[in-house]
């Protein structure tokens, strides 16, 4: 798959999460949601940005590979 697919999958999954941790913060005061709950989505957030971003970036790497020249038994 090429590597903008996964850049566009990437980008549309964040925004939505992001909505969503806004809206939940913006009913923190219904719902009782401490500040540390709101402290720790935004640190999950970050590291699900952080291993996603990783994974693209490996994704981009491994497309200049040549996987069949690899794959070729070789004595």
């Amino acid at each position: 798959m090429p590597v903008a697919v996964y850049r566009s999958r990437l980008d549309a999954k964040l925004e939505r999460l992001e909505a969503r941790i806004a809206e939940v913060l913006e009913r923190a005061d219904e719902r009782g949601l401490s500040t540390e709950e709101g402290e720790n989505m935004h640190r999950l957030l970050g590291a699900h940005r952080g291993v996603s971003e990783a994974l693209v970036g490996l994704a981009t790497q491994t497309a200049v590979i040549e996987w069949p020249r690899l794959r070729e038994a070789r004595f």
